[in-house]
C-alpha cells in the first residue's frame, strides 16, 4: 500500500499509472495527442479504485489517510457530474476551470465501492450468513463521531449505531435486529483508543444476536486501560 500511495494515490483519486511515467496521459480525451482509448490504463483515475485503497489503509491503521479519499468522493458525489452518483473516470490531471468527470457519468462499480467502504471498513460490518457469524470491526475517522444506518442481512435488517465520545473516554456500538434476521454470533473488535490513528491495541468481545433482540458493546477507558462490556436485550414478548 505504501508503494501505491507514493505513486498513484492523488487527492482527486487513484490513477492507473504513475504520473512520473513517460507514458502517463493526463487527460481522458486528448485526440490531438493520442488514440481515443489510450488514457484508460495510462493515467486515467478510475473512481472505483479508491475503494480497495481505503480498505487497505483502514486495515493498516491509516484511517485518516483513508478518509481523505472518502471525503474527496463525497464532494464528487454532491458537487460534480450527476448529483447523487459517481462517475466512471476522472482525468489524471484535473482541468483548471471545469468539472473533473470522464467516461460514464454514473457508474455502478464506483458507487458500490464507495458504499462498501462505509459499511465494511468504517462501520466495520462483515456478515457471513452461511456460517452464522457477524464480524464487527469499526474504524471511524476523527471527522465522524457517530454513524447510524440499517444493514440488510438476508430477509431482515440490523439497525447499527456507533458513537465515539472522546471527552468521556467511551465508544458504544449497538446492533438492533429485526424479527427476520437469523441468529448470529457477533465477534466484536475495536482498536483503542478509537480516535488514535496508530491503533496499537484492541479490545474484543463476543455475543449472540437473536431475531428481534439487541446487543450493545460499550468500550470505556479507566486508569489508562480499556475494557468492553456487553449488554444483551432479549426480544420483546
Amino acid at each position: 500500500i505504501n508503494d501505491v500511495r507514493e505513486h498513484c494515490v492523488l487527492r482527486h483519486g487513484v490513477t492507473s499509472l504513475d504520473p512520473e511515467d513517460p507514458d502517463f496521459h493526463p487527460r481522458h480525451l486528448d485526440l490531438a495527442h493520442y488514440h481515443f482509448d489510450e488514457a484508460y490504463h495510462n493515467g486515467d483515475v478510475w473512481v472505483w479504485l479508491s475503494g480497495p485503497v481505503v480498505t487497505a489503509l483502514v486495515r493498516s491503521g491509516l484511517v485518516e489517510a483513508a478518509w481523505e479519499q472518502s471525503s474527496m468522493l463525497s464532494a464528487l458525489f454532491y458537487d460534480e457530474g450527476a448529483a447523487g452518483t459517481l462517475p466512471e473516470l476522472r482525468n489524471g490531471v484535473p482541468p483548471e476551470n471545469e468539472e473533473n468527470v470522464a467516461g460514464a457519468v454514473s457508474q455502478a462499480w464506483s458507487l458500490a465501492e464507495f458504499l462498501r467502504n462505509f459499511y465494511q471498513d468504517y462501520l466495520g460490518v462483515r456478515p457471513d450468513l452461511l456460517e452464522g457469524v457477524l464480524d464487527v470491526r469499526p474504524a471511524l475517522p476523527g471527522a465522524l463521531t457517530w454513524v447510524r444506518t440499517p444493514v440488510h442481512l438476508g430477509k431482515g435488517t440490523v439497525e447499527t449505531f456507533y458513537q465515539v465520545e472522546r471527552d468521556r473516554g467511551r465508544a458504544t456500538y449497538s446492533l438492533d435486529a429485526s424479527e427476520d434476521v437469523p441468529p448470529l454470533d457477533v465477534r466484536f473488535e475495536l482498536p483503542v483508543p478509537p480516535w488514535d490513528a496508530e491503533r496499537r491495541a484492541v479490545v474484543t468481545a463476543e455475543a449472540r444476536l437473536r431475531p428481534g433482540a439487541s446487543v450493545s458493546f460499550i468500550c470505556e477507558e479507566r486508569d489508562g486501560e480499556w475494557s468492553v462490556n456487553v449488554n444483551d436485550e432479549e426480544p420483546a414478548s
